[in-house]
Parts: structure tokens; sequence; C-alpha cells
């Protein structure tokens, strides 16, 4: 270190020098209400998304310098924004290129209507969802758009991605042209899924299907989707989300679930259902490339005897 001068240090013989962290998800435009929130469930239809479609441009920006200013000074230089509010847009870029702070930035706008008939009101009430005609499409070549100006690949401060938010107000068609987008530009999609109880129970009785078992019907499961939260996904779904073959689908896995259980079950010889498990891994283990999520799928197949 003799050998190297510089103007200014910092710190002293005790200082740690790191990378800077990321925060891998934020809804900066949601900050000015996060202390009106707690125990009014839901509370994303109720208070964050009221809130945020109430901000001007201006004020949407005012949200993006106060969360970056805080992220920075925690030693985090780089953020996940999302945002489903296109008059937004433009401020937020504005607000996080004054910042300094890196950011990839995933954008959209819902295209679906939908109503959610929770717990005991689907006695008389039933789930809907309808999209919105030509919105998908137009939205998509809004999203395209804001790709080609801030590539995912390039060196600008924000980096674009494609926000599909969620399965109750995005359609078929945006999911699966939103995946599209994704590959061909090389970036992410990025979805809320498992969330909370409301989203899940939906997708039930919409789909007839959980969230994470819906995205694999969609065909949208790979290596660009980032599944967002992800509290509620069961043992299964954590599962479906390693997988990245195409040719694996859900159904071959509840064949596979089936048949292994089944036969757990035929028999009480705790060792001989260890060694059912053992080779039911590792007949499966080629199929799986994060071994962390594989550890919940081992976890679960243990829990059945």
């Amino acid at each position: 270190l003799s050998r190297f001068r510089c103007d200014h240090v910092a710190g002293d013989a005790h200082a740690i020098i790191m990378p800077g962290f990321i925060d891998a998800h934020t809804h900066c435009t949601q900050c000015f209400v996060r202390s009106l929130t707690s125990g009014e469930l839901p509370m994303i239809p109720r208070i964050y998304s009221p809130a945020q479609r109430s901000l001007n441009p201006e004020q949407a920006a005012t949200t993006v310098r106060l969360i970056a200013a805080q992220l920075l000074r925690s030693g985090i230089t780089t953020m996940c924004e999302g945002t489903l509010n296109p008059s937004h847009e433009p401020a937020i870029v504005q607000a996080i290129e004054e910042s300094g702070i890196r950011c990839v930035m995933a954008r959209g706008a819902a295209d679906q209507d939908f109503h959610h008939a929770a717990l005991y009101s689907q006695i008389t009430d039933r789930s809907w969802y309808k999209a919105r005609e030509g919105q998908a499409e137009k939205e998509l070549l809004a999203t395209e758009d804001f790709l080609q100006r801030h590539p995912a690949r390039g060196d600008g401060l924000i980096r674009g991605a494609v926000n599909v938010s969620a399965l109750l107000n995005f359609s078929e068609a945006y999911f699966k042209g939103g995946a599209e987008l994704a590959r061909r530009h090389d970036t992410t999609m990025q979805v809320h899924i498992g969330r909370d109880r409301e989203e899940v129970e939906f997708c039930l009785a919409a789909f007839g299907r959980r969230p994470v078992e819906r995205l694999a019907d969609l065909g949208v499961i790979d290596e660009h989707l980032v599944a967002v939260h992800a509290v509620l996904a069961s043992e299964k779904e954590i599962v479906v989300l390693s997988v990245n073959e195409p040719e694996v689908s859900n159904v071959d896995l509840d064949k596979a679930f089936e048949k292994h259980f089944e036969a757990l079950n035929s028999t009480d010889d705790v060792v001989k259902k260890c060694q059912m498990n053992n080779q039911f891994i590792k007949s499966y283990w080629d199929l799986y490339d994060d071994q962390v999520c594989f550890h919940g799928f081992a976890s679960s197949i243990s829990s059945n005897f």
C-alpha cells in the first residue's frame, strides 16, 4: 500500500470496504403510506394502490428521491423498482438518474379487471376476471420501447425489465407476451406470486390452480422469471419454480409425487422409506438447477413418514 498515494482517505485501519448492497424489490411510490398499513388487510387494494394512483408525477419523483437517499445512506447502491403507472414513468426515470442509484426498473400496466369472492362470500358470489381487449398489446409495445431506451445489458444507471405484476390483474395474453419480450431482450419478467391469501384463493377459484401452478400452465417459468415474494408457495410449487427443463411439466410432477407417496405409505419400515426417498431424489436431481429450492422438496417428502 505504501506504493500508492491518494488525495483522500476514508475511514481508518478498522474500516471495511465492501460492494454496494442490492435491494431486490422496491415500490418507491408506496413510501408515504407505509405507516398506515398495519393490520389493514388486504392492504394492497385498500391502501397502496389508491395511494399510488393519487400521486402526481412530481410527487412520484419525490418518493424516489427519498427512498434512493435512504438506500444509499444504508450502503445499498442498486434497487429493483416496479411501476404500474405510466404517467409516473418519466418522472421516476429522471429522479433515479439524478440520485445516481443503479436501478433495474420493471415497467408495465394492468390489462385485466377482476373480482375476488373471498371466504364465505363464495356461497352466493364467484370470483371472475375479464381482459380489456387490446390493452396487453398496447402496453407490451410501450414496454418494448422502454427496453430499447434502457437495455437490460446496457451501461446506464437504469436497466429495463418487464413488469407483469400479478395473476389477478394481468391477462394470459400479457403473461405470454411479457415472457416472450423478456426472452427476446434477455431481461427479467417480474411477477408478484404467492404474496397473500387473497391471491391464492382467487387462483384456485378462477383457474383451479395455485399461483405457481398457473404460471407453469402459461409456460412462463424459466431463467427470466423473477418470482417476487413467493411466501405462500407450497412445497410442490417450490419444486415447480426450480424446474427449467421445458419437457418437464407440472402434470409430470403431480404424477411423480402421487406415485412416490403411495409407495411410502405402503410400508412402515423407516429404513426402507429413507432408501425410497433417496432413490426418488436421485432420480429427479438432474431436473433441478437450484439446490436451495431442492432442499425444500427433500424436506417435503421426508415429512410424510
